[in-house]
């Protein structure tokens, strides 16, 4: 893993695979990875008509991309990437790329 404008690279371990999500959670070998950062503070879930950002990196992106939107929507629904199970999903106005993993 690599963080953005540093040219070192910190080998990781997978620390969590959610495949019925198309989530992983990766943890650096090196905890100096997280020297002059802050951890992202978590709020509660936002309501309708909430204003939210989004993050992600594109398909064959190499930096992270930010858009705004609005909320409009926030139900269960069946995850398409397995289409298995269950999620809470929010749906926003925001320019998502389909092949960009972008979340609130």
């Amino acid at each position: 893993m690599q963080k953005e404008g540093v040219a070192k690279r910190y080998p990781a371990k997978v620390a969590f695979i959610g495949h019925d999500c198309d989530l992983a959670v990766i943890m650096p070998d090196d905890m100096s990875f997280f020297d002059d950062t802050a951890p992202l503070e978590l709020a509660e879930l936002p309501g309708v008509n909430t204003t939210v950002s989004t993050y992600g990196f594109p398909m064959g992106g190499r930096y992270i991309s930010v858009t705004e939107g609005v909320i409009s929507r926030i139900q269960m629904d069946t995850y398409s990437h397995t289409g298995a199970d269950s999620h809470l999903v929010i749906q926003t106005d925001a320019a998502i790329n389909p092949e960009t993993a972008a979340g609130l």
